[in-house]
């Protein structure tokens, strides 16, 4: 059991810091929003990404145990901020999404560059050919990750882009996966 006044609690409240970049003329945030314990979980293992901070709900309803207390000692080890924010403040940033009463403020993922002139990684590898919808992607993760695909190749063009979504709908895999990005489907296939 983990008490809250045991945790260090950053006082600028690094999430209502909403800065945009403009990138191709689309509203582009430069960082994510993870939200839900498995996805926040996996990216903290993962180490994929640049972490800012982790938002966890003050509702005294809320018990600090389990896996929430896991989380946060987690956190703590890496010396990271922890934040703590109403329930109704935490829906309203990630949309009224189901947030497990955790979001993590961390830099998004890319696609990693493929090479034809690469290899195959051992193993079982998944090709998604124009997979656009987020909910669909992150499922072919988390299906691809429970039966032990090593790698996931979609193309360059017409593919889901590595967001929020689809890290929650993959229960995390998409954090603890390589995702490689083709340029030419054909070519690769």
């Amino acid at each position: 059991m983990i008490c809250r006044q045991t945790v260090n609690i950053l006082a600028r409240n690094t999430f209502n810091n909403h800065h945009y970049s403009l990138s191709n003329g689309k509203e582009q945030k430069p960082f994510d929003l993870l939200y839900g314990i498995n996805p926040v979980q996996a990216a903290l293992h993962a180490s994929k990404r640049q972490i800012v901070s982790l938002m966890v709900s003050d509702s005294e309803h809320i018990e600090l145990s389990g896996r929430l207390a896991k989380l946060i000692h987690l956190v703590r080890s890496k010396n990271l901020p922890i934040l703590f924010s109403p329930k109704e403040k935490m829906s309203r940033i990630v949309d009224h999404q189901p947030h497990q009463n955790v979001i993590l403020k961390c830099t998004p993922l890319s696609l990693v560059n493929w090479d034809h002139s690469q290899t195959l990684p051992s193993g079982i590898s998944v090709f998604c050919d124009k997979i656009t919808d987020p909910q669909n992607f992150g499922a072919v993760l988390r299906s691809s990750l429970f039966f032990g695909a090593s790698a996931v190749f979609t193309g360059k063009k017409h593919h889901c882009p590595l967001n929020t979504t689809v890290s929650k709908t993959s229960s995390g895999a998409m954090e603890l996966m390589q995702i490689y990005g083709v340029g030419n489907s054909i070519d690769f296939v």
